[in-house]
């Protein structure tokens, strides 16, 4: 082995030299190259002339993560590493921090929750660290999948240091967008006392236009506008040679007047939908869990009610078709949301003998998200005794058995906009943690080196939402008020959700490393945790046919010991070339199911199902990763190559439905196979190539289906199904080539182009509800940026362009689903109307940049 890896010897001016960076990943200070983890890193200045500027932006350009939901800070944010993917309702599986401030965030029930991690934008950074692989010895529950640190600058205890940037863009069919930030820390007494402060703000220019699904007119230009808005202030206090005290606070905001970033498509075809009616007096006479889902004889041909006085009769219509232009949102108005996120923490540092540091950390997190989302759900929770069809010149005509959300008959609202949003929930997610760790470390020097400690946090979630209704929208669909369709008082709103979760976990933990010789160590570790988590959820109002929070309140307490050790075997084949073998175990922890409401029995109606054969709670599961991996350092230092291979097995996986309601369950396996390369390159000194390449194969290895009761019109639901692949991308890319050009003492010029691409893979799994082979295939996906500067001493101006060839592949919505048979010509639900999100359109700027050392 030790010949195979060789490195090339070459002499290599020390300017030809790649950078190294030093990571705090194991919780000591260790340049990259020498850590047994699969690990990328990235400092300001990179971040900067990549055009990093979002967790998103990160996402792509890091081989293995992958992001699902909007904006940084909008508590919307998802991350997955190596295929470990967080889904709506279950706890994370990526750890998230700040400094030594744990993020991430248990995703809330609910149809409008604001879930996600809020994560603070990328200015003023040290570095970012991106660890793959599970991180459960030393970072703890939450690291099933991986941690992302953002790691920021410490006050200046001596001399002082600035950071200023600023960018204005352009956005194909939008607003303009524009950002500025500084930074500037310095010494108040010299090695004694010093400071650090930043503030950010950024103005994001929208594109997506809302228009009216019945005149297909444009009514809220650039409606996905936004503004992030970031301060810190850090200090720093050193009383004596082997004591520190850092205090720290931070806060940021993300306001945005319409979070989604999806657009119809044209639509030549027309929907039909023939008069129906409906028969009260027969829907009256069933019980109310009955009338979530409105199934023949409770609707009927218009024909058959002619001489039924207390039916109503619904008149027939139709939508489309449209012909759009390029980010029309046929929508039922803006979604706005807005989160605040407050960190603080207190860092103190003893170093309590020669080589031994004893560190704690305090930190308490705060954050609240809001927003509220116009739904016409009800209105599609019917079965059309005549079918409805879609009619499009030149193709086969598409018979829709069930309503659609696009009623032309309501044009009652709870916003006044008369689309027919006959709901909208309105959402305050609160969350409170404090946390407390005591970590001790000794020096990577000596032959046996080890960091030990002790964690405890205290999580409190509390989320409220008030989804208020149209009760003249409910007249207008069925003919029936919403007391009489749910049989309860309408006092105003359709829903009422209360829940609070409390998070407790405390655990133990060591890590030991042992240098045998100057080639081999061994590193073992392990975390032992205690968690419990207490749920409570009232789900009260006509949508859960009860009026008080005693009706409908869910309750549980749940536990779990879980151990996460670890076990690593390196070999050194030179100081620079790592050889390493490693297994490790990451853990999240379990929860409770949400209250089911009749949007969970309606869709259940269609398997013959109710909503007491859903299990209550949901069990935690874990991850065992089994990895080799490697870091060279070739060519005489100018050229370096990280690769590893790994084997996942996830076991009692929390799988999230959406039911109507969203039901957790635990698929008892799936496993992930993989692997991911970074390479540099710098064959001579103008020129620097990096490369990173990333493979993942994630398939479920057990199935979990529910049978369908008698008379089913949907057969079996489908949870998981054995051999099935999960979805998202096999194969990601992220190539790019920078050149520098010095122009005399007057500085450099450079250039730089990266190029993004991504396999195309199902959004949704084949055979389970949320399938449809008309939106569910994803196509492949490429970003192509281009960057053209100028460095002259600390500064960096810069012109720029992001998606180059102004990508519009991306996930799409609507057509066929709940398939009934393998090729989908059978279906229960069909949705008019396909939407695709696709990237942020091509953006042209300027940047400048300037760093004071």
């Amino acid at each position: 082995m030790g010949a195979a890896f060789a490195p090339v010897t070459l002499a290599a001016a020390p300017q030809d030299e790649l950078e190294e960076v030093v990571i705090t990943a194991t919780r000591t200070s260790e340049s990259i190259n020498r850590v047994a983890v699969s690990v990328s890193a990235e400092t300001q200045q990179s971040l900067d002339q990549q055009g990093i500027q979002t967790i998103a932006d990160l996402a792509a350009a890091t081989p293995g993560v992958r992001l699902t939901g909007f904006r940084e800070a909008s508590g919307s944010t998802t991350i997955s590493i190596r295929g470990v993917t967080q889904q709506n309702a279950t706890t994370p599986t990526t750890g998230f921090y700040l400094d030594e401030t744990a993020l991430q965030k248990r995703a809330a029930s609910g149809f409008g929750s604001q879930n996600g991690t809020p994560i603070p934008p990328l200015f003023d950074l040290q570095r970012v660290e991106v660890l793959r692989g599970p991180q459960g010895t030393l970072f703890g529950g939450g690291s099933e999948g991986g941690t992302i640190r953002y790691l920021q600058p410490a006050p200046d205890l001596s001399g002082h240091s600035g950071y200023g940037r600023a960018q204005w863009n352009t956005t194909e069919g939008g607003d303009d967008s524009y950002e500025a930030g500084a930074a500037f820390g310095s010494a108040i007494i010299e090695d004694v006392l010093g400071f650090r402060v930043s503030v950010f703000k950024r103005k994001t220019g929208g594109y997506i236009d809302l228009s009216s699904w019945r005149t297909g007119q444009v009514y809220d230009e650039n409606a996905n506008s936004g503004e992030v808005l970031s301060w810190r202030t850090a200090v720093a206090w050193k009383p004596s040679e082997s004591t520190k005290l850092t205090l720290s606070y931070q806060r940021s905001s993300d306001e945005t007047d319409h979070v989604g970033t999806g657009y119809n498509l044209d639509e030549p075809g027309q929907l039909r939908i023939p008069s129906t009616c409906f028969n009260i007096p027969y829907i009256l006479s069933q019980p109310v869990a009955s009338r979530a889902f409105l199934v023949p004889p409770m609707t009927l041909p218009a024909g058959a009610c002619a001489t039924n006085p207390a039916a109503y009769i619904a008149p027939g219509y139709t939508v489309g078709p449209f012909n759009l232009e390029r980010f029309q949102s046929l929508a039922f108005g803006p979604s706005p949301t807005r989160t605040d996120l407050d960190i603080g923490s207190a860092d103190f540092q003893w170093d309590i003998a020669e080589g031994v540091q004893l560190k704690s950390i305090s930190s308490f997190v705060q954050d609240l998200g809001r927003g509220s989302s116009p739904q016409s759900f009800p209105l599609g929770l019917y079965i059309l005794p005549v079918p409805g069809q879609v009619i499009t010149p030149g193709a086969p005509t598409i018979n829709v058995s069930t309503g659609s959300n696009y009623n032309a008959n309501v044009t009652a609202s709870t916003n006044g906009l008369g689309l027919g949003a006959i709901i909208q929930p309105n959402v305050e997610n609160r969350r409170n943690v404090f946390s407390q760790e005591l970590r001790l470390t000794s020096t990577q020097s000596e032959r046996v080196s080890y960091v030990a400690g002790a964690f405890f946090s205290n999580t409190r979630s509390g989320v409220n939402q008030n989804a208020t209704a149209s009760d003249l929208g409910f007249k207008q669909f069925s003919g029936m008020s919403i007391a009489q369709r749910y049989g309860v008082p309408f006092n105003g709103y359709f829903s009422q959700i209360h829940e609070s979760v409390t998070d407790l976990e405390t655990a133990a933990f060591g890590d030991l490393t042992v240098r045998l010789n100057e080639q081999w160590r061994v590193n073992a570790g392990v975390r032992v945790s205690y968690l419990s988590t207490s749920f409570e959820q009232s789900n009260f109002g006509p949508n859960s046919g009860t009026t008080s929070a005693g009706q409908a309140t869910v309750k549980g307490v749940i536990s779990d010991t879980p151990v996460t050790p670890k076990v690593s075997l390196q070999y050194f084949i030179t100081p620079d070339d790592l050889v390493y073998v490693t297994a490790a175990k990451g853990f999240r922890g379990g929860g409770v199911n949400q209250v089911l409401t009749s949007a969970a029995a309606g869709f259940l109606a269609n398997y013959a199902l109710t909503t007491a054969q859903m299990p209550k709670t949901y069990e935690s599961d874990s991850v065992w990763s089994y990895e080799l991996g490697g870091k060279m350092r070739l060519w005489g230092g100018r050229a370096q190559i990280n690769a590893s291979i790994y084997d996942l097995e996830w076991s009692n996986m929390q799988q999230a439905v959406g039911a109507g309601d969203t039901v957790v369950f635990n698929v008892p396996s799936v496993r992930t196979r993989g692997g991911d390369v970074e390479l540099t390159v710098r064959p001579f000194q103008p020129l620097t190539l990096n490369a990173s390449v990333g493979y993942i194969e994630a398939e479920y290895t057990s199935s979990l289906i529910i049978p369908g009761g008698p008379g089913s019109r949907s057969g079996d639901l489908v949870v998981a199904r054995e051999g099935t692949q999960m979805p998202q991308p096999a194969w990601t890319y992220d190539l790019g080539a920078r050149y520098d050009l010095q122009i005399g003492d007057f500085g450099k010029a450079y250039g730089r182009v990266d190029y993004r691409w991504s396999e195309g893979y199902d959004i949704a799994i084949k055979g389970t509800p949320g399938y449809s082979p008309d939106s569910s295939p994803l196509p492949a996906r490429k970003n192509v940026n281009l960057r053209l500067g100028i460095e002259r001493g600390q500064l960096d101006l810069n012109v720029f362009a992001l998606n180059v060839t102004d990508e519009t592949a991306g996930p799409r919505s609507g057509g066929r689903s709940q398939c009934t048979n393998a090729d989908c010509s059978t279906y229960t639900a069909y949705g008019f109307g396909q939407t695709v999100s696709a990237p942020t359109p091509r953006q042209v700027g300027v940047q400048v940049a300037y760093r004071m050392k």
